[in-house]
């Protein structure tokens, strides 16, 4: 018999591992050394079946998860109400506005450094 990996398999496979670990210590409770070394092996065999069978659901299930990165769903959720500032607010008198050719350090009304001539901002 040849185990599918399918989904509707999967239950026949765990039901059938878990017969084959029932007769395995079956065999091993029998007063033999013969009997003990076969009936942990059927044992190890059914446990072997039904781990591999819960760890194939496992993996089925995790991908099947919605991802949370998915994004087609990105414009499923409503936009927020609130509205964005259109523009940074303007600059307090105590801000500073640094000019980055000279290194010189003023106040925010200023469009051209005193000191290099160059435009602030660019």
């Amino acid at each position: 018999m040849r185990f599918e990996v399918s989904p509707p398999n999967r239950s026949t496979r765990i039901v059938a591992g878990l017969v084959i670990l029932a007769i395995g210590i079956g065999i091993a409770a029998i007063p033999s050394i013969l009997s003990l070394v076969g009936g942990l092996g059927l044992f190890a065999t059914g446990l072997g079946i039904v781990c591999v069978s819960i760890y194939e659901s496992m993996t089925e299930w995790l991908r099947r998860r919605s991802d949370p990165y998915d994004l087609s769903r990105l414009w499923e959720e409503p936009l927020p109400d609130e509205d964005l500032p259109a523009s940074h607010p303007p600059p307090e008198e105590d801000d500073l506005v640094y000019c980055h050719r000279c290194g010189a350090s003023m106040h925010g009304r200023h469009a051209v450094c005193p000191d290099c001539g160059h435009r602030l901002g660019f």
